[in-house]
């Protein structure tokens, strides 16, 4: 065996003292890897030791059945052709296997390892590393780290490791085993047997006939095309068979079966009806908005045959002469019980000023098949206030800069900042350009209050005039609306004849916001 270092290849000859044998080694400016990137490190067509430095090293093994250690670094290795050993080494190394059956070890790092036209053994040891396994029946451990395995073409077996890994098997009959944490697997073509182990994992089966496991957590598997077998093991799984003459079994856990008449069906709770609001209060029962803002907790009480998904909730009240109440809660979360049969919860917020009045809750219910409940009047509070907020937020224009712009090279900036003014406070702002009431108005991103409190501040936003906008006059469309649902919209001068036009005998009209203007020099 020759020992070639990055030492030895520098000074270009080998000192074999033990024999007193004199190897002049191929120069490294006269060897480049499958890519075309030039050897630093070279082996011969024998059976070679290849040791990298400290420093980033490009190792040439060049035939033979070598042991390679990239060390320190971020080193290129061609094994070239032979069955051989490499050990990366520490830094994101790249490996590129060549032909021959090989044993690849990246250690640490977020290595590229590439198994080539052999059939290899891989491992990615500690960092995030990608996998990629060739043509033929590849063994590849991901170890440590969130990995990204590809089988390639050929049986690979396939392991993740201890993290979130993404596994693809490929062509071939691939063993997939996604290891601890929460995995993405897809078998590829072929006869394919996935097992997600621990974790909420996500598993796809693909083509033909696959075997598709879950293990513990709260699995999403899939069949897909072909007569699959789909189990999920323990805890609360959705599984679907996919085309084909399917066996889907739920196993533990409260499991959901997407399933068509030919599949068989086991261990799982089949959804037959839409979810129930049975009960729900609100506390406190009594507010005087006139205090200041006070939290309003929300408690729904839902049934199903199968899961409650999602519930939702929001405080309304229909009030004479002004516009409805709403305030929008969060997404209400499972407190007591399960989620067949328990208890929802969330928080809302009734500003300081709500005007007096009965407030109840509306509630929005899914289930895990996707069927609806909705359900008004839910709970009662009631609110008193001598000083209420009954009118709409007001905005006026701070600034608009530039007032015209050049867009037939380019796209331009305008920048907007509006006051608004609101007794319970702004909830939202938001910016538009355009020159019809109805066409499609080019929206700003984000509009951010920027300067002083929600019932009296300025908010900014950024308008993208787009390269090549049409010439003309764009006028503003500026829709505000406060904490408890009241909303305006305002209209530059010219949106706002067009408006009153198009609405002769509307009792409520919209409100024209002086100098919310600008041109446009475009095609």
């Amino acid at each position: 065996m020759v020992l070639l270092t990055g030492r030895t290849l520098l000074a270009g000859i080998v000192a074999m003292a033990a024999s007193a044998t004199v190897l002049v080694a191929t120069p490294a400016s006269a060897a480049t890897t499958s890519t075309g990137v030039r050897c630093t490190i070279v082996g011969t067509s024998g059976a070679d030791e290849l040791v990298g430095t400290s420093r980033r090293d490009v190792i040439c093994g060049r035939g033979g059945g070598d042991n390679i250690f990239g060390k320190g670094g971020d080193d290129l290795i061609d094994a070239g052709a032979g069955g051989d050993h490499v050990d990366a080494g520490y830094g994101a190394d790249r490996v590129l296997a060549g032909s021959g059956e090989d044993w690849i070890e990246g250690d640490g790092g977020k290595d590229s390892l590439n198994g080539g036209t052999g059939q290899d053994y891989m491992w990615g040891d500690d960092g995030g590393d990608v996998i990629s396994g060739g043509d033929q029946l590849d063994i590849i451990y991901g170890g440590a780290g969130t990995d990204r395995i590809y089988g390639g073409a050929g049986g690979d077996t396939l392991r993740g490791g201890t993290s979130d890994d993404a596994i693809s098997g490929g062509g071939g009959s691939d063993w997939i085993g996604g290891g601890d944490g929460n995995d993405s697997a897809s078998g590829g073509d072929g006869n394919d047997v996935l097992f997600g182990n621990l974790g909420d994992d996500e598993l796809h089966g693909n083509n033909h006939l696959d075997t598709v496991n879950g293990g513990s957590g709260h699995d999403r598997l899939w069949g897909d095309s072909g007569d699959d077998a789909v189990t999920g093991g323990d805890g609360n799984d959705k599984l679907s068979g996919g085309a084909g003459l399917d066996e889907v079994h739920g196993n533990a856990g409260t499991n959901t079966c997407y399933y068509d008449v030919f599949d068989y069906l086991y261990g799982c709770i089949r959804d037959t009806l839409a979810p129930v609001v049975v009960e729900g209060s609100l506390s406190p029962t009594a507010i005087n908005s006139d205090t200041g803002d006070t939290k309003l907790r929300v408690r729904i009480h839902v049934k199903d045959d199968l899961r409650v998904h999602r519930v939702r909730a929001w405080i309304s009240a229909d009030l004479k002469d002004r516009n409805p109440i709403q305030i929008f809660a969060s997404d209400m979360a499972l407190v007591t019980g399960g989620v067949r049969d328990g208890w929802w919860q969330t928080y809302v917020t009734v500003p300081r000023w709500t005007p007096g009045g009965t407030l109840s809750a509306d509630v929005s219910v899914d289930d895990a098949y996707g069927r609806n409940t909705g359900r008004n009047d839910v709970g009662l509070v009631q609110v008193s206030s001598t000083a209420p907020d009954a009118e709409p937020p007001v905005a006026t224009l701070k600034s608009l800069t530039p007032t015209s712009v050049d867009v037939r090279t380019g796209a331009k900036t305008v920048k907007v900042v509006v006051g608004v003014t609101d007794k319970t406070g702004v909830a939202s702002v938001s910016i538009a350009f355009g020159q019809k009431v109805h066409d499609d108005k080019t929206w700003a991103g984000q509009v951010t209050r920027t300067l002083g409190t929600i019932r009296d501040g300025e908010w900014t936003a950024y308008l993208t005039v787009p390269k090549g906008t049409a010439s003309g006059v764009y006028d503003l469309q500026i829709g505000v609306v406060d904490r408890i649902g009241s909303d305006e919209d305002y209209y530059g001068p010219n949106l706002y004849q067009r408006w009153v036009a198009t609405y002769p005998d509307s009792v409520q009209p919209e409100q024209e916001i002086p100098g919310a203007e600008f041109s446009v020099m475009g095609s």
